[in-house]
């Protein structure tokens, strides 16, 4: 459909000057729009196709509140903190979506919307929805219901009436939500299973703090699959006592959890049931149901002991598994199953026997594993599935193993359930009393059979002094006239012979030695020793197997016969590995034995002897040499090794040195600079150009250059060559200098051209002892600038001309005083540049000073390029604003700051005109706070100035007693 913009309708308000509502989708898409649509339409109640309000900046739709239906979707993909203008919608015929607003906090107040036809998505409000409330009326839901990716959101106290959704349900991601409680009028989701899609599911999944689910209790019938997986703090899961049919239910992966409901109602599961992963200990409901669609897996849930419910359940037509729950130790809920496609028990490592599956009588996937029963550590009794393997059909291969004695084989459980029992063994001695070839037996025989060959007892009496070696057949017939056999064979035992005892010694690098050939006499084969040896029989191997006694054990059903063999082991002696020493001539005595590799052992003998008589070697005494190690093992044979010794001598670098050189001059070898008697080979730092001692001014830097000698052990030792070179002086080029008489200072180093050094020296002499010359005082002329080294001396020139000053006469001055903003600004009538100071001393470029109290001020002026000069004394006539008769000798009179020569009269009135004072004066006129010789009181003061130019001035002050 068209996107139409509100704006775009407002050339068409004409056309329907008398409709109150747009036509066809209205998209909102920033705030100027919601605010026309509200201004244009605010009235509106029937939206005849989607009302989309989207975009960052469409935030407050709070005057949007008419609307009653909505014939398309809403949809709602904004900034907006609050939708509760929505208090009126009833229908929406399209989608109704919220997604994507990262400020919405709360969806309520929408408590009259009875039917939404599309989808009803909630969705990817990640970081602010908490809650969701109301939707009081809301009954069918005719497409998928989502609440998902709201990572925040607490709580959903909502959808009371909710009685259908036609596609899915699933709330995924609410991440804060603990409980999930109500939807208890929803009766049913989903409308006609679709199996290539996931329409009528109901998902509960991967909600991060979900402890508990409790609700659901009208639902009836769910199409497709209810899938509650992956919520991994879930506990309980409460309701759905109603639930009747359904195509699959598993939990899956909710490690926590403790409860589910019963399922009592549920009469159909048309595909599987799967209960994975939890913490289930009983299995107790699923009492309705008597068929399983597909398959049952019961799998990995940690804590389950048993199995009690499924009391109707006959069959299954997929798979039934039991795997990989440790504590399961029953059943014997499954007591009424006759049928299933398969058998998988598995890895179930506490249950002891199949009590509960007597009844099981067919089995049939043709060509797959029919019956695998496998990796139960506990399981020693399959006696319960007797039934199906003697009297019912299983198509399919049987895989019984890995279980122990009683159920470890096919075979074996089916001895177990053969009434000839299974086959035996029997050893006797031949000096034993006869015992009954059917205790020998497995299984459960049934007695009153026959044996073949006939024993002389006439029975089942085997005597070994008169009966034979060999195999007896026991043979006993059913009672539906065929008969089953089973065989006992019987072996006759002499008097077992285990040899003599012997004492062995072997050396610890020997290779394995059979023990059974060191034993006197003619022992039996096939004896057992003791304790192991490494290999598992009579052979000992030195380097695995410790000394010690081992005995060696005959047994059969004549007794037991010992015999010993006492081992030693001589450890193969070590002398370590070759090795090596350097050691300085000034050293300390060193041990040779520390300068074997590998591990040898102490106690050896050095050769040639050492000057200590031990394997001390001193470098004073003893000389550069091999030195051999040489050690004795008994049965073992003896073994050397050697130490290679280098002896070193001290090193010498030499003593400190000095070089001065000019930066022209030739390239000179630092060695020569060294004191005393230096090693040759050593080596210079930093590295020198040259990459010897050589060192060539114009390249290499002036430094500290260290030579070190290295001599092995002996370490090193080093010397220096402090290196100064010399630069070309550099004195500049010759310059002038103009300066007026009451200029600043300046620096004649700075009236030099080029770069001159900065070492130099002045002549004739400054006053200011440097190169600073002062106008007022040095005397113009030359002053010459010298600049002596290493490499020779140069000089340059300033010639200085002082200009004396020259007043400027042609200026004003023009004063504002009596003012809040006292000013002077001084007017020099020429076209060059000036400064100007009040103190001499602070110049600035401009030639008004503001702000200013009364007072006398000296104004100075001076020409930037030039020696034109202004010196002169100013007044700025001004007031106190208070004063204190006290005679303390401040502020004892009230008088004009500044000091003038013009007449003027002052008048002193109070604050009711009345004149307390009339003073004419041309220069201070005081008044000291009194009337008629009276002190007046502390209270504010009116004053009137006239002068006789006419200029008057009037104000008040505070006096203040």
């Amino acid at each position: 459909m068209p996107k139409i913009v509100i704006r775009f309708l407002f050339y068409l308000i004409p056309c329907f000057l008398y409709a109150q509502c747009p036509v066809g989708d209205v998209h909102l898409n920033n705030q100027n729009d919601v605010n026309d649509y509200i201004s244009n339409f605010g009235t509106c109640e029937v939206i005849n196709g989607t009302l989309s309000i989207r975009g960052d900046t469409a935030i407050d739709i709070s005057g949007i509140t008419a609307i009653k239906r909505i014939e398309g979707s809403l949809i709602i993909d904004s900034k907006m903190t609050s939708i509760a203008n929505f208090s009126n919608l009833e229908f929406v015929g399209g989608d109704f979506e919220i997604d994507h607003n990262d400020v919405l906090e709360t969806i309520e107040g929408i408590n009259k919307l009875h039917t939404v036809n599309g989808n009803f998505l909630i969705t990817q409000n990640y970081t602010s929805l908490k809650t969701i409330k109301g939707f009081n009326s809301l009954e069918k839901i005719g497409g998928n219901f989502q609440i998902s990716e709201n990572h925040f959101l607490e709580m959903i106290a909502a959808f009371d009436n909710l009685i259908t959704v036609g596609g899915w349900f699933l709330i995924r991601r609410a991440d804060k939500m603990q409980r999930l409680n109500g939807f208890n009028a929803l009766t049913t989701i989903g409308t006609t299973y679709n199996s290539s899609s996931f329409k009528g599911n109901l998902s509960i999944e991967r909600n991060e703090i979900l402890s508990e689910i409790d609700g659901f209790r009208a639902l009836i019938e769910v199409v497709r699959d209810i899938d509650i997986l992956n919520n991994r703090n879930l506990l309980r899961v409460k309701g759905f006592t109603n639930l009747q049919k359904v195509r699959s239910l598993t939990f899956m992966t909710n490690r926590l959890l403790v409860e589910i409901p019963l399922f009592n109602s549920l009469t159909t599961i048309a595909g599987s049931l799967s209960i994975y992963d939890s913490v289930l200990v009983d299995i107790d409901g699923f009492n309705s149901i008597q068929t399983l669609g597909w398959y049952l897996i019961i799998s990995h849930n940690s804590e389950l002991n048993k199995i009690t419910g499924f009391a109707n359940l006959n069959k299954i037509n997929g798979e039934f598994a039991i795997t990989g729950n440790p504590e399961l130790k029953s059943l014997i809920g499954f007591k009424n199953l006759v049928e299933t496609s398969g058998i998988n028990i598995a890895y179930n490592v506490s249950i002891e026997d199949l009590k509960g599956l007597e009844n099981l009588f067919t089995v049939g996937v043709i060509g797959g594993n029919g019956v695998s029963i496998r990796g139960n550590d506990s399981l020693s009794d399959c006696t319960a599935i007797c039934n199906l393997l003697s009297n019912g059909t299983v198509s399919g291969d049987i895989y019984i193993a890995h279980n122990p004695s009683g159920c470890s084989s096919e075979v074996e459980v089916r001895t177990e359930c053969s009434p000839a029992g299974g086959d035996g063994r029997l050893a006797i001695c031949m000096t034993s009393s006869p015992v009954d070839l059917f205790d020998s037996l497995t299984g459960a025989p049934d007695l009153g059979g026959v044996w073949t060959p006939v024993l002389l007892s006439g029975n089942g009496l085997f005597n070994p002094l008169l009966d034979h070696a060999g195999v007896y057949t026991y043979t006993i017939t059913t009672g539906v006239g065929t008969s089953e056999s089973s065989e006992v064979t019987v072996k006759i035992d002499n008097v077992p012979n285990a040899g003599g005892d012997e004492n062995l010694t072997v050396c610890s690098n020997m290779t394995s030695v059979d023990l059974f050939e060191s034993l006197l006499g003619t022992p039996d084969k096939g004896g057992v020793w003791t304790p192991n040896l490494t290999d598992g029989n009579g052979l000992f191997d030195p380097a695995f197997d410790a000394a010690g006694t081992y005995t060696y054990t005959v047994a059969n059903s004549c007794g037991t016969a010992t015999s010993k063999i006492t081992i030693a082991v001589d450890v193969f002696p070590d002398a370590g590995e070759n090795g090596s020493l350097d050691i300085c001539i000034a050293d300390n005595p060193v041990d040779l034995f520390n300068s074997l590799m590998g591990t040898p052992d102490p106690g050896g003998i050095w050769t040639p002897q050492l000057a200590s008589g031990t394997g001390v070697f001193d470098p004073s005494k003893d000389t550069a040499g091999i030195y051999s190690y040489t050690l004795s093992g008994g049965v073992c044979g003896s073994v050397t090794s050697d130490v290679s010794v280098t002896i070193n001598t001290l090193p010498s670098a030499g003593q400190n040195g000095r070089l001065d050189l000019c930066m022209n001059s030739s390239s000179a070898n630092l060695f020569d600079s060294l004191g005393g008697s230096p090693d040759i080979g050593g080596i210079w730092s930093p590295t020198l150009s040259s990459g010897t001692s050589i060192f060539n001014p114009s390249v290499d830097a002036s430094g500290v250059y260290l030579y070190t000698v290295t001599n092995g052990v002996c370490g090193t030792s080093t010397a220096e060559v402090n290196v100064l070179v010399d630069t070309l002086p550099n004195a500049g080029e010759e310059g002038s200098l103009e300066i007026c008489r009451n200029s600043n200072s300046v620096d004649l180093f700075a009236i030099l051209s080029g770069t001159p050094d900065t070492s130099g020296v002045w002549s004739p002499s400054l006053s200011s002892r440097t190169g600073v010359f002062n106008p007022e005082i040095d005397n113009g002329g030359v002053y010459t600038y010298a600049v002596v080294n290493g490499c020779g001396l140069v000089s340059s020139e300033v010639v200085v001309d002082v200009i004396n000053f020259t007043p400027i006469s042609d200026y004003d001055v023009k004063i504002k005083e009596f003012s809040g903003n006292n000013s002077l600004e001084i007017m020099v009538n020429s076209n060059a540049d000036y400064q100007y100071s009040l103190d001499g001393l602070q110049y600035q470029d401009s030639s008004i000073f503001d702000h200013l109290s009364g007072g006398d001020y000296t104004i100075y002026v001076r020409e930037i390029n030039g020696c034109g000069m202004v010196q002169e004394t100013v007044t700025i006539l001004d007031f106190p604003k208070f004063f204190t008769p006290n005679n303390d000798g401040f502020h004892d009179v009230w008088t004009l700051i500044g000091s003038t020569t013009r007449v003027y009269d002052l008048y002193i009135h109070d604050r009711y005109g009345k004149l307390l004072k009339q003073i004419r004066a041309s220069g201070k006129a005081a008044w000291d706070g009194t009337y008629r010789g009276k002190n007046l009181p502390s209270d504010d003061y009116w004053f009137k100035v006239v002068f006789e130019d006419g200029f008057v001035k009037t104000g008040h002050f505070t006096l203040k007693r």
